[in-house]
């Protein structure tokens, strides 16, 4: 047992490794119709509740709104930001487990929202909703 362990492990700090030396971009590109019955007006009230869409990651342990961190980009400055905490699986089971914050910024538009999350290891999620 100690030895699948160990093996794990060590396939995860190689997965981190080359993760932090190979950098890619993914383009990932979804589209499902509202269902009968939804207004447009509704999905946008639903999506504006930054709150509520956090919340619906069932990872999400804890959220709160703080200020723009200094980094902030001139767009990105006057969103509305939150430090979201996940709870992370090492190890399958629950062997070994922790969590991870990171900062996200909310950006309401006329159709949507914008979203851009700054996770640990340089790992950028932008998403379009």
């Amino acid at each position: 047992m100690w030895m699948t362990i160990v093996a794990i492990a060590s396939t995860f700090i190689i997965f981190i490794f080359t993760g932090l030396i190979m950098s890619k971009r993914s383009i990932y590109t979804t589209i499902t119709p509202l269902p009968e019955g939804v207004t447009r007006a509704t999905v946008l009230e639903t999506l504006f509740m930054h709150t509520e869409m956090i919340d619906l990651n069932p990872l999400v342990k804890e959220r709160h709104p703080i200020k723009p961190p200094a980094k902030a980009s001139p767009e990105e400055y006057h969103c509305q930001w939150y430090e979201i905490t996940d709870t992370v699986q090492y190890l399958p089971g629950g062997v070994l487990s922790g969590s991870v914050s990171f900062n996200a910024c909310f950006h309401d538009l006329a159709d949507g929202i914008q979203t851009h999350i700054y996770a640990p290891m340089g790992l950028e999620i932008r998403g379009r909703w």
